[in-house]
């Protein structure tokens, strides 16, 4: 417990503690009904209809496929080519000619030729037609096919239906309205307990009493004052 704060050389400052009672008037109501003309009233009501909101989720379908790709091979085949064949042939023939001819106007008879028949022979080209057996590559497609796992996106959906109300006022028109009047006062008053702290300072104060000439005697007295 700290000590009480002290104010100059020999006062101090304490608190004292009193008990006092504390009174707050109350308010009562007075109510009577009455009934005025020509009056509206307004009511509450719920006004409810259905909110139909469409839902979606996303998922993966695994789906197994069989993928088919076009491939080709050389395949042998047997057949036969018409190819040509180049040979030399002699081809001989029969020419006239002339034997010691003599020319006109030289120094001789009249010109005259002794015709000799002459064969002529040349070798020159033919061509044959030759069959040969041969071996043809052809292209052949052939599939190539395997099974493959695709992810396939889904997408799912549905309505959801929720039941959604919302307050709205009614207004009625009333020939005779039934209304309550009230007045309020002052009633019985209500008192509770409290505590007050009041702060309190007290001093020394000296008094001396004289006995004799050369002695004297201090006596300490106590003066307390509130505030």
């Amino acid at each position: 417990m700290s000590s009480a704060p002290t104010y100059g050389e020999k006062c101090s400052l304490d608190y004292e503690e009193k008990y006092i009672e504390i009174c707050t008037p109350s308010l009562e109501r007075e109510c009577t009904q009455d009934t005025v003309k020509n009056g509206i009233s307004l009511t509450e009501e719920y006004d409810c209809y259905p909110v139909t909101k469409t839902v979606c989720t996303e998922f993966e379908d695994l789906e197994l496929t069989e993928v088919c790709a076009v491939s080709y091979t050389l395949q042998e085949v047997p057949s036969e080519a018409q190819l040509v064949e180049v040979k030399w042939e002699k081809v001989c023939h029969e020419e006239i000619v002339c034997i010691n001819p003599h020319s006109a106007g030289a120094y001789h008879a009249s010109a005259y030729c002794k015709e000799q028949i002459k064969n002529v022979c040349m070798v020159s080209p033919a061509v044959y037609p030759v069959n040969r057996p041969v071996v043809l590559k052809l292209p052949q497609p052939y599939d190539t096919c395997i099974t493959k796992e695709i992810i396939l996106p889904r997408i799912k959906c549905q309505q959801i239906t929720t039941k959604k109300c919302a307050t709205k006022l009614r207004v009625e028109d009333n020939d005779e309205l039934p209304i309550d009047k009230c007045t309020a006062g002052l009633g019985q008053e209500l008192c509770q307990q409290s505590t007050l702290k009041l702060p309190r300072q007290a001093c020394l104060e000296k008094f001396t009493q004289t006995k004799v000439v050369y002695e004297e005697q201090e006596q300490q007295g106590y003066n307390g004052s509130r505030y």
